[in-house]
């Protein structure tokens, strides 16, 4: 996989933990801010059965009669407000007995049973969470309520809070947090870029085709390598520079082989002159001796025959020169081979 790829799958999935994170802190802090919500709820209602227990108790003690002590906590509950938010009440029979909606005074609450037993059996205070109608609009909305009894009476009271009014809390720091996170991304990708450029100028190629090049050179030689363009500078433009010193220390080597080779040859060939020329001179000074030996003096023929020897010795001369320049170009070949290897 190249290395832009690689960047690019980095980006998906960073891309992805940073989504993650700003919906699970989205998710977090709208939890923080429906449990602060929750324990307001649970303040007001608190705060609400103080104030409505004195008539309960004027009640009890028939300072008060029951409809009196009815009255007056149904026009405290009724006059409660707590910013937007308003008390409801139903009475012991599911009775609804306060509440924002003239048109649901008066009516059976179903749920008044089940919430009833709720309370009972869990907590003074119950928490639901669930769609409702805002005041003077038919639309439902997902509204967190909270309710609890009045002594004695077993009235329930609540308090609701719509969901769509924490969305307008949550808005700006959602905003801010899309923003932080797109500012994390950019850079991210700046960073990237800046390597991934940076590491082509490095090595010359995506390091995967670099991988791929010196590959091809194991198997097909360094020919199309060294006529490549890399950036200047480059590990493979380093690679290509040695690689062409190489080829031409390669082609004076071979250059060199060429001339000792024929210089072996005509070599071969002095040799073999010499060794002809020296069985026919020793055949004459064979042939000398006998002569001498027969007439006792040295003939024009012996004279001849000590020219021929020195122009024997002569030969002999330049084919030890020769061999000795053989044996040079022969040095210059291994060192030049071993400086290839090295």
């Amino acid at each position: 996989m190249k290395l832009i790829n690689k960047f690019a799958l980095l980006l998906i999935v960073m891309t992805l933990i940073v989504s993650g994170l700003i919906c699970l802190s989205i998710e977090l802090l709208k939890h923080n801010l429906i449990e602060a919500r929750k324990h307001e709820i649970q303040s007001i209602l608190k705060f609400t059965v103080s104030q409505v227990h004195p008539y309960i108790e004027q009640q009890k003690k028939g300072q008060l009669s029951l409809q009196e002590a009815e009255d007056k906590v149904i026009t405290l509950l009724s006059r409660a407000r707590y910013d937007n938010y308003y008390i409801w009440a139903n009475d012991a029979n599911g009775i609804a007995r306060v509440h924002v909606k003239d048109s649901v005074l008066g009516a059976f609450q179903a749920s008044y049973p089940k919430y009833v037993n709720a309370i009972t059996q869990q907590s003074p205070i119950f928490f639901t969470t669930g769609e409702s109608k805002k005041p003077h609009s038919d639309a439902l909305y997902v509204k967190v309520n909270g309710m609890t009894l009045l002594p004695d009476w077993r009235w329930m009271i609540g308090i609701g809070v719509y969901i769509d009014e924490l969305d307008n809390i949550l808005s700006p720091t959602i905003l801010l947090l899309v923003i932080v996170g797109g500012i994390l991304w950019i850079l991210l990708a700046l960073v990237l870029l800046w390597f991934y450029f940076s590491t082509l100028n490095l090595v010359g190629r995506d390091p995967q085709q670099a991988l791929t090049i010196l590959r091809r050179v194991e198997t097909e030689g360094i020919e199309h390598f060294i006529r490549d363009e890399f950036n200047k500078g480059s590990l493979l433009s380093l690679v290509q520079e040695r690689f062409y010193q190489s080829q031409q220390i390669c082609d004076e080597v071979q250059d060199i082989m060429q001339k000792v080779t024929t210089q072996s040859s005509v070599l071969d060939e002095s040799l073999r002159s010499v060794l002809d020329e020296q069985k026919t001179t020793q055949a004459k000074v064979e042939h000398l001796i006998a002569s001498l030996k027969d007439n006792g003096s040295l003939t024009f023929e012996g004279e001849s025959l000590v020219l021929q020897l020195v122009e024997l010795i002569k030969k002999l001369s330049q084919l030890t020169k020769s061999s000795g320049e053989l044996k040079q170009n022969l040095v210059k070949a291994i060192d030049e081979m071993e400086l290839l290897d090295s």
